[in-house]
């Protein structure tokens, strides 16, 4: 049998540390020793990697409970995901917000931009919290920002996919996606993408939604998925479309969809649908399509 015990990486779990600290106290050493063993360390450290730094590892860099997070103006914050993990869902998440009693804050202070790619999340919301955002999802299975449980958002959001698979803007599961004073502008200019996937009884609500899709292929504005509702759903947002080869609304899955608001093409713009009901769905529309 071979025992190999030579470390993989650098990083240490909390309880090794411990261990290695009580074994080294008290101990006094020369300086000449101290150094020799300085020496050593730096020379077998060199030969040791560190530990993969991928969404496997399901990291999330910024947790706030009840708390305002923002980026400052001019700033821009880039999340990696570091490619497709092993385990499906496994997803890294730049920063994760969750309510409690009055509710988190995430503000992009307009100029701030968070940048999110290969596969990662760029902020998680859970709960009803309140988002002014200015985020940016590159490459297929990229999230901008995924809502749990509705939220409010205002603020910008762009889906950059590639030729074969979509990024997505905003994901909702479950509850009132809330569009604050102000609007929320869903953009895709590059490749396949979503500017919003909702599912399980999510929902849009309150004000209105832009969508712009300056890309050379067709792709949707707000994508309607039945996943576990049992029931009705109903859109309460308005859409416009300012771009060309736009979807406003897509019903899909076997939903049982209404929608109680205007959906209007900008003037002079082609190539444009303003729902579209498909794989069994059911759409019932009260609001004006032009």
């Amino acid at each position: 049998m071979d025992n190999n015990y030579k470390r993989q990486y650098r990083q240490l779990d909390d309880t090794t540390k411990q261990k290695i600290s009580q074994s080294l106290r008290g101990r006094t050493k020369s300086a000449t020793h101290t150094q020799a063993i300085s020496n050593g360390l730096k020379k077998y450290w060199a030969t040791v990697p560190n530990q993969p730094n991928n969404n496997e590892n399901k990291n999330i860099y910024v947790y706030g409970k009840g708390a305002t997070v923002g980026i400052d103006p001019g700033k821009i914050v880039t999340v990696d995901g570091m490619g497709t993990p092993a385990t499906a869902g496994n997803k890294t998440v730049g920063i994760y917000l969750e309510n409690e009693t009055a509710g988190s804050t995430f503000t992009s202070n307009t100029t701030g931009q968070l940048v999110v790619q290969r596969e990662a999340v760029g902020i998680y919301s859970k709960g009803n919290n309140t988002l002014n955002v200015n985020v940016t999802a590159t490459g297929e299975k990229t999230t901008g920002v995924f809502i749990d449980g509705g939220s409010t958002i205002t603020g910008t959001v762009t889906a950059q996919g590639t030729s074969t698979a979509g990024a997505v803007g905003v994901y909702g599961s479950g509850g009132a996606v809330t569009i604050g004073a102000g609007g929320l502008a869903l953009k895709t200019d590059t490749g396949k993408g979503t500017g919003m996937y909702l599912t399980d009884g999510a929902h849009a609500a309150g004000g209105k939604i832009t969508v712009n899709n300056t890309a050379t292929v067709d792709n949707i504005g707000v994508y309607y998925s039945k996943g576990t509702a049992s029931g009705t759903v109903t859109n309460g947002a308005e859409v416009e479309l300012t771009g060309n080869k736009s979807i406003g609304i897509y019903a899909a899955d076997g939903i049982t969809l209404v929608n109680n608001s205007n959906i209007t093409s900008t003037a002079g713009k082609s190539e444009n649908i303003g729902s579209y009901v498909g794989e069994g769905s059911q759409l019932t529309s009260t609001g004006t399509i032009t």
